[in-house]
């Protein structure tokens, strides 16, 4: 779906489209809202919405996001293939690993001590590649690859509504009015 369509849609089923009509909006207009993002004095959140890639971004985006998204997936399986390829059944530890990567990838995780846990997974995983412990480069970057990854995608979310909503002030005023974006004005 592109911006023109979203915004027809919108229009179609008689949402509000412009700032000015719009009561809650922080914003005389939309090109005050631009001018102040321009020039930085605005700071927007976004919570993660997969639908929005797929409604927002474009094809490769999409495909994208989705390959992100089940990445934690992907290396558990990798996991399970690689115990029995190497005859290793440690290597099942990275089944869980994975997921528990994807887990911790939330924001809040993430801003706290998940960052810190995920660089020194990401250096180990690393190590163990260059030195050949490849049993161990499998079960870290079970996590810590899957934890990056799934990262990424939330991410990648973040910048496709950033954009988004920085071309279409119909989708900004939607966004903002159904609380999937928070705005903050810095005086």
């Amino acid at each position: 779906m592109t911006i023109p369509d979203v915004e027809q849609e919108l229009r179609e089923l008689n949402r509000i489209i412009a700032v000015e009509n719009a009561d809650d909006i922080p914003f005389s207009d939309y090109s005050e809202f631009l001018e102040l993002e321009k020039a930085g004095k605005v700071r927007i959140a976004s919570a993660y919405d997969g639908d929005l890639v797929f409604s927002l971004g474009g094809i490769s985006e999409a495909v994208m996001h989705v390959l992100l998204v089940w990445s934690p997936a992907l290396f558990a399986i990798g996991s399970v293939v690689f115990a029995f390829i190497l005859s290793n059944f440690w290597l099942l530890v990275g089944v869980p690993l994975a997921f528990l990567g994807f887990l911790s990838s939330t924001p809040a995780f993430m801003k706290g001590i998940g960052s810190s846990i995920a660089i020194v997974a990401l250096l180990y995983f690393g190590y163990s590649c260059i030195t050949g412990n490849y049993r161990n480069a499998v079960i870290v970057g079970a996590y810590a690859l899957s934890n990056f990854f799934v990262y990424v995608a939330r991410e990648q979310c973040r910048m496709i509504i950033h954009r988004t909503i920085l071309k279409s002030e119909p989708i900004f005023v939607w966004l903002y009015t159904n609380r999937r974006i928070l705005i903050e004005r810095e005086e």
